[in-house]
């Protein structure tokens, strides 16, 4: 089994858009694919209960059936899972959500986990995304919006997933809408230069363009490394 982490340059630049076509992509290739969304904030509420929207896309999408496994922890405040757990007055407990990866990692051959915001969110106070992906030892996958600011936000990520120890899948570059720019129309190209092959390509969250080449290209990329597990030193939360 192999774990991706999706992590953004920023909050609503296409996590979710991503990982649910990733995910349709792998089924369609006859591949078994679970979905994490471990903490998700901002929740609506229907019949007095959280409902988390992204995550039960995700669950949907892999044809699960268990929301509390898909997503654990879910807040009405719309902040970072730290904040809003403060916020509400609520614990988090991740040796709850790795015992949940642990038994996703045992069944299917691709995980897909979905952060929130960026990798240095934090989960608790000294835990962020970038913690917990190394815990996992999930690939990072990073998602940048197609904009002005759009270099500066990918580069500086990716120097915070070296600088993690993290293991770079690669980076994807979405356009949020049909919107023409100098910015939009040379990001990629200069990505692609800075970044060589860890640039993967263009999608279009809104904007029309789907690229299903780009979504079996990161699957293969995460398939053709060594199977990661839940690191086993890990130091207790």
């Amino acid at each position: 089994m192999r774990g991706i982490l999706i992590t953004g340059t920023d909050t609503g630049v296409g996590k979710t858009y991503t990982a649910l076509r990733i995910i349709n992509t792998a089924r369609a290739a006859g591949l078994g694919v679970a979905a994490m969304k471990p903490f998700e904030t901002g929740c609506g509420s229907r019949d007095s209960r959280l409902v988390p929207r992204d995550a039960v896309k995700l669950m949907k999408a892999c044809g699960m059936n268990d929301i509390d496994t898909v997503n654990p922890y879910r807040f009405k405040t719309p902040a970072a899972p730290y904040v809003a757990a403060r916020i509400e007055d609520r614990g988090i407990d991740v040796k709850k959500v790795v015992t949940l990866y642990g038994r996703l990692h045992r069944s299917y051959d691709l995980v897909v986990v979905e952060g929130a915001g960026g990798l240095l969110v934090p989960i608790e106070r000294h835990l962020s995304y970038a913690d917990l992906a190394r815990e996992l030892s999930l690939e990072v996958l990073v998602v940048s919006a197609n904009r002005l600011g759009a270099i500066n936000h990918t580069m500086l990520t990716v120097d915070c997933t070296e600088a993690h120890g993290l293991s770079l899948l690669g980076v994807v570059l979405n356009s949020m809408d049909k919107k023409d720019d100098t910015a939009k129309r040379t990001n990629a190209s200069v990505l692609s230069l800075l970044l060589g092959k860890k640039f993967l390509g263009e999608t279009g969250c809104n904007s029309g363009r789907s690229n299903r080449a780009l979504y079996k290209k990161i699957i293969g990329l995460a398939l053709q490394r060594p199977a990661g597990r839940p690191r086993r030193d890990a130091r207790p939360f």
